[in-house]
């Protein structure tokens, strides 16, 4: 069977777009777009279905690592460890990653305003950036054979590096380039002569053609085999740029949409016809009504139930904590004086400034920031020791825990004592000094 895809593709500050028709693992016919606009291109391909890939200049590459795998567990944690790595918000910012071996993992990021327009294209079923695309075609062709290797990709003043030992992602690294630097060449040499990392080849895509980046090049032959591939090899005989490897492996990446990164965030899909909306909302409707209906009378059987347990559970507390004491009428009010005696008689003894326990408590959580996620399932007091123990949602939150607890008044120390992830929650227990 032959499929028909396409791909639109940023080269430089322009546009450019072809299409290919596939036939298995086989490339039958690749077909270039003339035009440099973006609406023109697009409206010529029509229903063709197409990638969208962005220039480096664009969008982000990160490589992280977590001791776990899993792309639930990974996107539950995620978020948090990605914010010390952009210089803005996240609300603004769409990203996918994708596990490139166990917990080494690969994140595009791009800010949405480069995505807002492409989000209403309905053809349009993938965003990827062109480093991405260029090693997907550079896999798809199996111009890549080993499993120890080095991806390069420079674009103008940009330069992606991605290391791969056994098949997994052994890190990966986004610069600006300069040809009048020798950043390139740095990177590149520290990959080589990491004593862990033993790559075979270095494969190199340059979208433009660069003196400085061969020379480079020629410097690391002498340390690995270096390989610098051309599409004419592979698109039967057709002579293309090297940048144009980006459009070829975008196109290539509509294949397999549903498995790659994707930065086209959730789709807009279009509003259904008016018969199906009609019988949607109905149905909709009358969903909502039994269901609410049913939530009023679990909540008014579960208030009955409730005011008659309290009816008599005042008592029945008040007798098992004070079980000497005289019945009483005012249980609240009784409660709350014994409980400011009992904090007068422990407030001092061996917490300095800190106050009493409940002075302490309150300051430790008051310093923590609201933003942060934790709850505390242990705090203990022994003379002037103490322990806290919770959980977050990541390792950066347990030590903004910790950094805020060290600002409290009195406390002297405090180190983590034990923290692993489990339940998809990180639990930290935390020991300190007074």
């Amino acid at each position: 069977m032959i499929r028909k895809v396409g791909s639109l593709f940023q080269q430089g500050g322009s546009w450019c777009g072809l299409t290919l028709e596939v036939r298995g693992r086989k490339v039958t016919e690749c077909d270039i777009i003339p035009g440099e606009d973006f609406d023109d291109l697009n409206n010529i391909m029509g229903n063709c279905p197409r990638t969208v890939s962005l220039s480096p200049h664009t969008g982000y590459l990160v490589h992280l690592r977590f001791p776990f795998s899993g792309k639930r567990k990974i996107s539950m944690v995620i978020r948090g460890e990605l914010e010390e790595y952009f210089p803005f918000s996240l609300d603004d910012v769409l990203f996918d990653f994708q596990e490139m071996g166990r917990g080494s993992v690969l994140v595009a990021a791009v800010q949405k305003l480069y995505i807002d327009k492409l989000r209403t294209e309905r053809q349009i079923k993938l965003v990827t950036i062109n480093t991405i695309a260029i090693l997907y075609a550079l896999q798809w062709f199996d111009v890549i054979s080993d499993t120890n290797f080095v991806f390069v990709h420079i674009d103008g003043d940009r330069a992606a590096i991605m290391a791969f030992q056994e098949g997994r992602l052994w890190f990966a690294r986004q610069l600006v380039y300069s040809n009048r630097a020798d950043i390139l060449r740095e990177a590149l040499h520290e990959c080589a002569s990491d004593k862990e990392f033993k790559p075979e080849t270095c494969y190199v895509v340059c979208s433009n053609e660069d003196p400085a980046v061969a020379a480079t090049i020629d410097a690391l032959r002498s340390d690995v085999r270096v390989e610098m591939p051309f599409l004419r090899d592979y698109l039967q005989g057709l002579d293309l740029p090297a940048s144009f490897w980006a459009g070829v492996g975008a196109a290539l990446l509509t294949l397999n949409a549903k498995r790659e990164i994707n930065l086209l965030g959730d789709r807009h899909e279009g509003f259904p016809p008016i018969d199906k909306l009609v019988l949607l909302g109905a149905g909709s409707i009358g969903a909502a009504s039994l269901v609410l209906a049913g939530m009023l009378y679990l909540d008014l059987h579960l208030k009955n139930r409730a005011y008659a347990y309290l009816g008599v559970e005042q008592n029945n507390l008040y007798r098992s904590v004070f079980p000497k004491s005289p019945p009483v009428k005012n249980i609240p009010g009784v409660l709350e004086e014994k409980i400011r005696a009992m904090s007068k008689d422990v407030s001092g003894v061996g917490l300095g400034a800190a106050g009493s326990p409940l002075r302490l408590l309150a300051d430790l959580s008051s310093s923590i920031d609201t933003q942060v996620d934790v709850k505390f399932s242990e705090f203990r007091i022994d003379g002037n020791d103490f322990i806290v123990a919770g959980t977050t949602v990541s390792f950066a939150s347990a030590e903004k825990i910790k950094k805020a607890i060290e600002q409290v008044e009195g406390i002297r120390s405090i180190e983590i004592r034990n923290i692993d992830l489990s339940d998809d929650q990180v639990r930290f227990r935390m020991e300190g000094k007074l």
